[in-house]
């Protein structure tokens, strides 16, 4: 197909750009091989993001030159740096210098206080409520920035753009740095806020004094909604540009380019907490973005269902109008030690069918040592167990959002976006009173996509600047609509209301799904309304309604139909490539746990199946019916699939279909030599001094503190396991310990002075693997860490035992929710299964076990001339790869999980191995969570920072080939 061709070699813009978690001290040799690493693993490039445990001096002479070796590494293998815009998040506060310089630039933000009892806060005005003297006094502090004031802005520009600029701007003249990302800027989280001009600007905007007003933002008082408008307005202005434009035009005067995303983009609410709305803050990047916190897709409260669009349709939807190239998502914090490529995946999907094109993955560590462990897990990178395997998912998903970005996404209808009602009633004194307002919106979002409708958001600031009609259709930059559909809305910009009558006058198509708007600029004009609403088609806010509609006026993108209303569950979403004849359509299972077999139809002479991996696209249609092209499609569980319509020619080859054999597994498998070694963790120890009673066992993180309270030199920490007296102590004595120190603190075991394996390296550059030097014993054995020195260097971390054994609790195994299981231990040491069943290895000697575990077994193949499969179980990893004889047959990481393995079996008996990728959950937790797997794993979840909130008992989650 000479279409796909052009998709082959992937365009290096669409590559994935990680955070590199800058969080150590930094060398120059370490430096350059992790920059090997991710150009070998398919990335475009990478951001340096200092985060926590840095111990090299943020914005130092050090730190610069470590900037620029990674940056000219990076031109040597082909990719390009970037630059992190502060020292953690949120931007603007470089590191705190900006206000420790400056405390007249600090954040500021309203509250409503008794008269008598200010709070030491700045009285702004004053009034009666229920009789009472009250006032509105805005409050400072807490070292960040007023976002809302460019004079701090520019100081934070000086402090950290000058300063790269002065030292390393031959980096950005020989474009060896690509730009800036700025992360999660915020104008006062979850309060109202305020900065000192807003006085004057507001009164100059709109001709009223606004300190009078004030009370207005808190309480419900007649003429409210006139200065909530004109407030938020203003703010949601000063928040674009005295942040986002500001900075933007530095990077537009210097070359190099401005990404990164705002604070809480998630829903109306949200924006109303921290930015009064996020799509015209897109206008000033050059890639603009979002985050996406967590290991599932957006899921709307009210019906449980997952990916609805919000998040990135509002980034999309602003890249289409504008013409923005590329758009980025930082993806997979908190999702989890035990993420699979298919969640991964799923994840890319939902978010770039809507418009996201690259992916930002949270993150790589540079190191994983100690509490740096637990920042926002997975570190998606050389620490995980699927690393040498991620260039599958990174060139995956290069070439999908390569692909998605080249077409022409030009849908003919436009969901007004209703932050600007929210204006009218967003309530200081209950900031979440618009809830249920919120869920309407996404209702009708979430029917309109079920309906299989493709649209876009209009953000009524955007639709001011670069909105008009022409022809019939409504015009935001560069897309034009023919159908504006209206949600529950309480009112419209007087621009917005101007624009939809001139659009209905030409012949355009308005729908409204729910409350008719009252209010024109925040004052009530019902009267004026009435004559643009009259006009309106009127729409139940359903799915079926909706798809009726569609049909009935041809705004729908596909027809999609399955029993029992399974064609609601799968989202779609079209790009059109005019020069090739070919129209694609992008669609997504949204269920995780269902599949679904449907009927798909849409206008064109043919179809095939297009595969974002790289593999050979598959005919599906040869010949269309009625002008369209039916077909019969599966879905899996979290499955996309890319259907490519020719709207000019018949497919030259006839429809293939697989047809296998599938072979049966079985339930007993022999643990295969392809298995990697077994390993301990142990995360509790005593800490003992000179004449004093040893401490209680206790997690390495508060030990760790006793440790370096006082004389560290002269503490030991003391860690104990035992070795079951049946085992063979031969295999046992063969073990590594593995410790998360530098080779400056001595280990010794049962007294024994252990020497350190210069050249061996297990999960962690920075670890120090041992040999035991058969010191191992049966019963009790002893281990002890002494010679701490510094704090940040011997920070007191687990210990690890590595080899060929079992580790077994004596008190078994309870099931928990979401795949958990649960024991009270003590574990022990013995020999080493040599032969599982399928299920979960958890309970059969191997529950911290992570990295590669073969599944082996013989299989017979009776019949040469038919073609075999191995269809792969609902597996519990990161992928399955499969091997015939010991050749790699593929890997079942996403879809449907069939690998042919036709070319590979040989009559009767053949050799079957599945290898699970096994994560690094089992091993690094969260074992002590009162929940025994949450589904989004930050920091407390990992180390107990509170103690009374953790655990004694350890918690895993299965780990095998089915349930």
């Amino acid at each position: 197909m000479g279409f796909t061709d052009r998709f082959k070699e992937i365009d290096k813009d669409f590559r994935s750009l990680p955070f590199w978690s800058l969080n150590d001290r930094l060398e120059d040799e370490e430096i350059k091989r992790q920059v090997r690493e991710m150009a070998a693993a398919g990335h475009g490039g990478f951001f340096m993001h200092a985060r926590n445990g840095l111990l090299t001096p943020y914005m130092s002479d050090e730190w610069f030159r470590a900037i620029r070796v990674a940056a000219e590494e990076a031109e040597k293998v082909g990719i390009l740096a970037y630059c992190y815009d502060e020292e953690g998040w949120p931007s603007g506060s470089a590191g705190g210098r900006v206000t420790r310089a400056h405390p007249e630039y600090e954040w500021k933000w309203l509250r409503v206080r008794d008269a008598d009892d200010t709070g030491g806060g700045e009285i702004l005005c004053r009034f009666v409520k229920d009789g009472r003297d009250a006032c509105v006094v805005a409050f400072s502090g807490e070292e960040y920035i007023d976002v809302l004031d460019p004079d701090a802005v520019r100081a934070f520009i000086e402090e950290t753009h000058e300063r790269y600029a002065a030292l390393e701007g031959d980096l950005f003249s020989r474009g060896l740095l690509g730009g800036f990302f700025t992360d999660e800027p915020q104008y006062a989280l979850c309060r109202v806020p305020w900065t000192p001009r807003a006085g004057e600007i507001f009164e100059k905007r709109y001709n009223y004094p606004l300190p009078d007003k004030l009370p207005s933002l808190f309480f419900d008082i007649p003429g409210c909604e006139k200065v909530r408008f004109d407030f938020w307005r203003m703010i949601n202005d000063l928040y674009c540009e005295s942040f986002g434009k500001t900075i933007y035009d530095w990077c537009e005067a210097h070359g190099v380019e401005l990404t990164g995303h705002a604070m809480m983009e998630d829903n109306l609410l949200c924006q109303m907490h921290c930015t009064g709305g996020v799509m015209p803050f897109y206008e000033y990047m050059h890639t603009p973005g979002i985050d996406w916190l967590g290991r599932m897709p957006h899921k709307e409260q009210k019906t449980g269902r997952y990916c609805l669009p919000v998040t990135p349709l509002q980034l999309g939807s602003v890249a289409a109008q504008l013409g923005k190239k590329r758009t980025i998502s930082e993806s997979f914090a908190l999702c989890g030690w035990d993420v699979s490529f298919r969640e991964m995946k799923w994840l890319c999907d939902w978010q770039m069918m809507y418009g996201v094109s690259v992916l930002c993955e949270h993150l790589e560590g540079y190191t994983i040592r100690g509490v740096r462990k637990t920042d926002y897990p997975p570190s998606v990178f050389y620490q995980s167990p699927w690393w040498d395997d991620f260039s599958l998912f990174t060139d995956t998903v290069a070439r999908e959002g390569m692909m998605l970005s080249s077409g022409e996404w030009d849908p003919d209808v436009l969901l007004l976006h209703p932050i600007h009602s929210v204006y009218l009633r967003f309530n200081g004194t209950d900031i979440n009173s618009e809830q249920s307002f919120d869920d309407e919106f996404n209702l009708a979002v979430l029917a309109l996509c079920d309906a299989h409708v493709d649209f876009h958001f209009g953000d009524e600031r955007l639709m001011r600047r670069h909105g008009s009609v022409k022809d019939g259709a409504l015009v935001i930059g560069k897309r034009e609509y023919h159908t504006v559909v209206l949600p529950s809305l309480y009112g419209l910009d007087r621009s917005t209301y101007e624009l939809l009558t001139s659009f209905v006058d030409h012949g355009g198509l308005l729908v409204t799904l729910g409350r008719l708007p009252e209010f024109i600029d925040g004052v009530r004009r019902e009267d004026e309304l009435s004559g643009l609403l009259s006009r309106a088609v009127p729409c139940e806010r359903s799915a079926d309604a909706i798809r009726t509609l569609a049909e009935k006026r041809g705004f729908q993108c596909a027809k999609i139909s399955g029993p029992e209303g399974s064609g609601s569950f799968i989202h779609v979403t079209s790009r059109n490539y005019p020069d090739d004849g070919v129209k694609i359509y992008y669609l997504l299972n949204t269920s995780p746990d269902k599949s679904f077999d449907i009927d798909f139809s849409a206008p064109g002479k043919s179809a095939y199946e297009y595969f974002p991996d790289g593999t050979e696209a598959n005919v599906l249609c040869r010949k269309a019916e009625d002008g369209a092209v039916p077909l019969k499609l599966s879905l899996a569980p979290m499955q996309s699939r890319m259907i490519a319509v020719s709207l000019a020619e018949e497919a030259a080859d006839d429809p293939q279909k697989d047809e296998y054999e599938i072979i049966p597994l079985p339930d007993e498998w022999a643990v295969g030599e392809r298995t990697d070694d077994n390993a301990y963790m142990i995360d509790a120890c005593r800490v003992i001094r000179p004449g004093k009673e040893p401490t209680e066992r206790k997690h390495v993180y508060l030990a760790g503190k006793d440790i370096f309270a006082e004389a560290p030199e002269e503490a030991a920490a003391e860690f104990t396991f035992f070795v079951d007296d049946g085992a063979d102590i031969g295999k046992l004595r063969g073990m590594k310990i593995v410790t998360e120190q530098r080779p400056s603190v001595t280990v010794s075991l049962n007294g024994v002075s252990l020497e350190a394996v210069p050249s061996e390296v297990w999960l962690d550059r920075s670890f120090t693997v041992y040999s035991s030097g058969g010191a191992v014993k049966h019963g009790e054995n002893t281990l002890t860490l002494t010679g701490f020195r510094d704090r940040d260097d011997d920070e007191l971390g687990y210990v690890y035992l590595v080899g060929d054994f079992g580790v077994f609790s004596r008190s078994g195994f309870t099931d928990a929710p979401h795949r958990a299981e649960i024991t009270d231990g003590p574990f022990y040491l013995s020999d080493r299964p040599l032969s599982v069943r399928g299920d979960d290895i958890v309970k059969q000697g191997y529950p911290f076990f992570r990295g590669n575990f073969s599944f082996k077994s013989s299989v017979c193949a009776a019949d040469d001339s038919k073609r075999y499969a191995v269809s792969v179980p609902d597996y519990r990893g990161a992928f399955v790869r499969v091997l015939v004889n010991g050749r790699d047959a593929g890997i079942a990481a996403w879809g449907d999980r069939t690998v042919d393995v036709t070319d590979l079996i040989k009559p009767r008996e053949n050799t079957l191995e599945l290898d699970l990728c096994v994560g690094n959950r089992n091993l690094l937790g969260p074992h002590h969570t009162r929940e025994a797997e949450p589904m989004s794993v930050g920091p407390g979840d990992l180390y107990p920072f509170d103690p009374e909130q953790m655990k004694k008992t350890f918690a895993f989650v299965k780990s095998g080939l089915h349930e």
